[in-house]
């Protein structure tokens, strides 16, 4: 049933926006925008997580991967922040932002992917060929 499937994405996403958003209250005004970054790196490693769970039903991924990370994780608040720190000449301060956001979402997801498949592999099945 489609309409169950948006529901779950819907569901999901409140809970992502509203983690996100407790994370900002409390964490935003201490560490700057450096807290979007560990949101970012976190959503990435549980989304991976996600990703590799071959077992997990399809909407239980669409709650907590399309719904729930989606919503958490926010490259735009990110992009805006870039600006913001490239606007104020700290460049430095931008790359570096920029790295910890690239190379941290993406090791995370990679290091989660990896170690769901380590602790769980997928049920035997057929090999996968092309998509037709």
């Amino acid at each position: 049933m489609v309409w169950v499937d948006g529901l779950m994405v819907a569901v999901g996403a409140t809970i992502g926006g509203l983690a996100r958003k407790g994370i900002v209250d409390v964490a935003g005004a201490a560490i700057g925008p450096w807290h979007i970054a560990a949101i970012n790196i976190g959503g990435s490693a549980v989304l991976g997580a996600i990703a590799a769970d071959e077992d997990m039903d399809p909407r239980h991924k669409l709650l907590l991967g399309v719904g729930a990370c989606g919503a958490f994780t926010t490259f735009s608040t990110f992009a805006v922040d870039v600006v913001a720190l490239v606007e104020a000449e700290q460049l430095a301060k931008a790359a570096g932002y920029v790295a910890l956001n690239n190379v941290g979402s993406i090791g995370g997801a990679y290091g989660a992917f990896k170690a769901r498949r380590a602790l769980a592999p997928p049920k035997a099945r057929p090999p996968r060929g092309p998509a037709p």
